[in-house]
């Protein structure tokens, strides 16, 4: 609560966010973090939103649950981000399955911009780097790899393009939008 107060003090425009990795899907760490927030927001610690960090797995996909942690803290009034969004996936590739890997590829960074485009509330997306050249994720994570839109080379991956085309829609590829009460729920 401090530390919000502190940064809201020291720039009273500035908008705060907790930002956590891991919590788009249910469990102990979501429901905490939820308890936290809903905590200091009903304090009326100075908190504008949640970022969600969504370093994601092609064989896992997006958490068919993304949506409804986004939507809880919607209806307490909050904006939410999707942050530090990346996909990876085993590498190397083999040649033979490299197109079909980037194109699910592409349909996971989809359906994720997708959960933010379907919330009201979500009013950010950020991807976690450009380009494997710079990736955090073959040092941290060894087999893992391609996990950002563009190659080591700077090329786009089919990701790059599912994203510009799903933008340039903008929210019209909605199917519904979280109602937002007027006062804090239990």
């Amino acid at each position: 609560a401090d530390a919000f107060r502190w940064a809201h003090a020291a720039d009273p425009a500035a908008k705060l966010y907790l930002n956590e990795y891991s919590t788009l899907e249910p469990g102990p760490k979501t429901d905490a973090e939820y308890v936290l927030v809903r905590q200091l927001w009903s304090a009326r610690v100075p908190i504008n939103g949640v970022g969600f960090q969504a370093h994601l797995q092609l064989v896992t996909g997006v958490p068919s649950t993304a949506s409804a942690q986004l939507g809880r803290y919607a209806r307490l009034g909050l904006d939410t981000m999707i942050t530090e969004a990346d996909v990876r996936m085993q590498v190397p590739l083999q040649p033979a399955a490299a197109g079909d890997a980037l194109n699910q590829q592409a349909a996971v960074y989809r359906s994720l911009l997708d959960v933010c485009l379907a919330q009201r509330r979500c009013v950010g997306f950020t991807i976690w780097g450009f380009t494997d050249k710079y990736s955090w994720v073959a040092e941290s994570l060894p087999g893992e790899g391609n996990a950002c839109l563009m190659d080591d080379h700077m090329q786009a991956r089919p990701a790059w393009s599912a994203l510009e085309s799903r933008l340039r829609a903008g929210r019209k590829v909605t199917a519904q939008r979280s109602a937002i009460p007027s006062s804090i729920p239990s």
